[in-house]
């Protein structure tokens, strides 16, 4: 049997072993915001059917993105967003 995490498929007559991936750890970060700004965030996650946490990494993966482009417009060079 291999080291690798595995996860249990259901067969018809017996259970099959299949490798199961596995995701890198995220860190854990702290953000300020107040009620109102979480009660309004929190709805447009639920209405997008996504999740808080991932309704946030998405808006700052745009915002940089967004920064990225208004730096290389400003310098004419390209910038990454770190």
């Amino acid at each position: 049997m291999s080291s690798e995490p595995s996860a249990f498929i259901r067969g018809d007559d017996h259970h099959k072993e299949a490798p199961m991936a596995l995701s890198a750890p995220m860190k854990l970060t702290a953000l300020r915001m107040s009620e109102d700004e979480k009660r309004r965030l929190t709805a447009l996650a639920k209405k997008r059917n996504v999740t808080l946490s991932y309704a946030l990494r998405e808006g700052a993966r745009l915002y940089l993105e967004d920064a990225r482009h208004a730096l290389k417009s400003e310098d004419g060079e390209r910038v990454a967003a770190t």
